[in-house]
């Protein structure tokens, strides 16, 4: 984290580490990532100081049968949304946030007609869960901006909403030449 009172941004780093296997026709493999970023992206942004860091992991498997692969895929993200401070009767509690937590998963199929062309079908599930019971501060850390607004991190909103939930279902041809 940040040092104490700081408003800058924490620098941006990531570790990954994953493994495969594969025999007789399966293939079973992993990742996971953990690392100060923030963002859906690893890498794309610096989190504000206070935050703890992110973590990602996916699992996947496929089979292939001849010409036919089947495949699916489960994965989790993690971000921490940061603590609440409340004052009362001039004592200040702290309390943490409900972390924003992505879950993920996916099936597919692809048929190879010929060597560079196949056809597809692909059905992946988003779902986007943000539902702090408080709004964010990051008082833990003193981390005001000089305007006086709390810093932390900012909640996602989807339509008034702070759950989203994605379904994604593709069909199609793929040509690599």
């Amino acid at each position: 984290g940040a040092p104490l009172g700081s408003t800058r941004a924490q620098n941006v780093n990531a570790y990954t580490a994953g493994l495969t296997f594969s025999a007789y026709g399966f293939a079973v493999g992993g990742e996971f990532t953990w690392g100060s970023y923030n963002g859906s992206s690893v890498g794309r942004a610096a989190m504000n100081p206070g935050l703890d860091d992110s973590y990602h992991w996916i699992v996947g498997a496929t089979y292939t049968m001849g010409p036919l692969l089947f495949g699916a895929n489960f994965a989790q993200g993690v971000q921490d949304n940061g603590t609440q401070a409340t004052s009362t009767g001039g004592v200040t509690t702290f309390r943490s946030l409900a972390d924003r937590t992505h879950t993920i998963w996916g099936v597919g199929a692809v048929y190879t007609l010929a060597p560079g062309l196949a056809l597809y079908a692909i059905y992946q599930n988003v779902n986007d869960e943000n539902i702090p019971t408080g709004a964010p501060s990051d008082a833990r850390y003193l981390a005001r901006p000089a305007n006086g607004a709390t810093a932390g991190t900012t909640l996602a909103s989807f339509d008034g909403s702070n759950t989203r939930t994605i379904n994604v279902g593709m069909v199609g041809i793929r040509l690599a030449f």
